[in-house]
């Protein structure tokens, strides 16, 4: 018979400001944050209280939806998902997360990249999103350039919006 140490962690859950943790520093191994960051108005922020709060040797897992490097795509998305979700400030490239994460002194080991397929009318119907505004956003794709449908990978059933592809990012990342 073989003995193995179980270590204990307790867990309790704190509604704080990502931007403002109110944890002291070096106080977690590993932190994560999953499809959220979009919504914060102030990421660099973020992302320097996690490299705060981490200890040395912590691991920072990060997923978010992710715009594309070309500017006129990233608009065209920010666009239409601002008009889907008020409460969206911005996608950001990856590029613009490896800059915040390096200069937050955290070493970006692995990223992995995906297009997660959303069906138009679950996507609008989540955010509640009045008659004008879905219209809108079927314009809005109907009438996106060539490189965005493609891109975007968007379906069509006739003039109506089917479905389409969204750029996520997952990022492993360790306080150096």
């Amino acid at each position: 018979m073989v003995a193995t140490a179980v270590r204990e962690y307790p867990v309790a859950g704190v509604v704080a400001d990502a931007e403002r943790l109110p944890f002291a520093d070096a106080s977690f191994d590993a932190a994560a944050c999953r499809i959220a960051a979009h919504h914060f108005p102030d990421p660099e922020s973020f992302v320097a209280e996690v490299a705060r709060v981490l200890d040395s040797g912590g691991v920072f897992a990060f997923e978010d939806n992710v715009a594309p490097e070309d500017a006129s795509l990233a608009a065209f998305l920010n666009g239409v998902e601002v008009l889907r979700d008020p409460t969206h400030v911005e996608l950001r490239p990856i590029s613009r997360w490896r800059e915040w994460f390096e200069a937050a002194g955290l070493s970006v080991e692995a990223v992995e990249t995906a297009a997660i397929r959303l069906e138009f009318d679950p996507w609008t119907e989540r955010t509640n999103v009045s008659p004008a505004d879905r219209d809108e956003l079927e314009r809005r794709f109907r009438e996106a350039s060539d490189e965005a449908k493609e891109l975007f990978d968007v379906e069509f059933d006739g003039d109506s919006v089917v479905s389409f592809a969204n750029p996520k990012a997952l990022i492993r990342a360790r306080k150096e």
